[in-house]
């Protein structure tokens, strides 16, 4: 039986060529070379925009980290795995950067074969590669008569399940013996505990993520802009967020600042105001002499006015 070898090939830079004879009506690239993307209903979905995909939410460039180490295959055509798994566990032990990175390790052009799976069980370690070229680039070869993942990144063997945190719940806020009185000071830390939530804090996280994204975007220029305006409006609850997060640490540059604070609070203002109005003319069309009159946008504008004021739907 015939087995055949998947060869895996670490590219040093990855081009995507989009032809534009193959354009489709879903998506296309417009004039200024980016995608746009196009309704398919009559309600106005499209597709998922995948582009805010890849490091840090896409749009920003991935960093060039300098070489800590580096390997050269086997000149026997012996197994490479070992060589590179201690080198990747060598790297895995440094410290990470400001960046959380640890370090770079380069793959120098050749053929390597792999027997068994590569594991990268630690954050902040790059492969790096010299080309894609097959002939002249590098190259891994999978060499084992068996099905199995080349490089796994992130998982080692069994899972382990980490409970040190329940346990220190445990030993924190519950009575050693279940005998005599509640201790007020167990119960005040349970107080505290349970006014942090780890999904809140996930959530957080990713908004924060999101809004590195809209900062990279906005810098970008108008289309963005355009897309960023052409909202109702902002929240006061998302309002604050985002003008938080845009003068903070990885925030928006301070050249750009005075212009995206403008247009933000442009956002939330003006629906602000118009909200008011709304609210003015519900109330006095309860007056006796009001009726008959037209309720125009104000019907609703109690439930619009508890939506913006908490950021709830």
């Amino acid at each position: 039986m015939d087995i055949k070898k998947v060869t895996f090939i670490i590219a040093s830079s990855l081009v995507l060529c989009f032809m534009a004879s193959a354009q489709s009506k879903l998506i296309s690239i417009n004039e200024k070379g980016k995608l746009s993307y196009h309704s398919y209903t009559d309600k106005g979905d499209l597709l998922p925009d995948f582009s805010f995909c890849g490091y840090k939410g896409g749009g920003v460039a991935i960093p060039h980290i300098k070489v800590t180490a580096s390997i050269s295959p086997s000149p026997n055509k012996e197994d490479d795995t070992p060589f590179i798994q201690a080198v990747i566990d060598k790297v895995a032990k440094l410290q990470p950067d400001e960046d959380g990175f640890r370090g770079c390790i380069l793959l120098r052009k050749g053929v390597y074969h792999i027997a068994s799976p590569i594991r990268i069980t630690a954050s902040g370690i790059v492969l790096r590669g010299e080309g894609n070229n097959k002939e002249s680039g590098t190259v891994l070869i999978a060499t084992s008569p068996r099905k199995y993942n080349v490089i796994e990144v992130g998982f080692n063997g069994k899972a382990k399940y980490n409970t040190n945190d329940v346990q220190e719940i445990i030993d924190k806020y519950m009575p050693a013996k279940l005998k005599g009185k509640p201790d007020k000071k167990q119960l005040e830390g349970i107080k505290e505990e349970l006014s942090s939530c780890y999904v809140c804090d996930r959530i957080a996280s990713d908004m924060h993520h999101f809004m590195a994204t809209v900062f990279v975007e906005w810098a970008k220029g108008e289309e963005f802009r355009k897309l960023y305006n052409e909202q109702p409006f902002i929240c006061l609850k998302h309002y604050s967020f985002i003008m938080s997060a845009a003068t903070g640490k990885g925030g928006i540059s301070s050249k750009l600042l005075p212009d995206f604070y403008a247009e933000t609070a442009a956002l939330t203002k003006n629906y602000l105001v118009s909200l008011k109005a709304d609210i003015t003319h519900f109330c006095s069309m309860f007056d006796y002499r009001s009726q008959g009159q037209d309720w125009g946008t104000s019907k609703d504008s109690i439930e619009r006015s508890i939506a913006f004021l908490t950021g709830t739907d």
